[in-house]
């Protein structure tokens, strides 16, 4: 299944998947601030949760897209190396081995 990531959202992940420490300090503080601005402990912890699982979802989903991309070009790099190895294990006819004389079937005079 394939899935379309808006290029905001795809934006966000790319920054979120490079500045996870920035991450880490802004949800702690928007989720502190929450907390204070509802001035309930339960709601307040369901805030936190909410906004720290939203940080771990995003944060892993770049994670995750970042190995699907690396493992997309390893396995094209890997198609090219071996469709080169194919091309030079059949030679071509222009090759200084392939351009010698033929041992005839009565073999050659000594």
């Amino acid at each position: 299944m394939s899935v379309r990531i808006p290029t905001r959202l795809n934006r966000a992940l790319d920054w979120a998947s490079r500045n996870r420490i920035l991450l880490a300090i802004g949800v702690t503080v928007v989720s502190w601030t929450a907390a204070v601005a509802v001035q309930s402990l339960a709601a307040g912890a369901a805030v936190m949760v909410f906004t720290v699982g939203l940080s771990v979802l995003a944060v892993y989903t770049a994670r995750t897209r970042r190995l699907r991309e690396d493992l997309a070009q390893a396995r094209y790099d890997n198609s090219a190396l071996q469709a080169e190895l194919a091309d030079r294990r059949t030679g071509s006819p222009s090759d200084p081995t392939v351009r010698l004389r033929a041992i005839g079937e009565g073999g050659e005079r000594t």
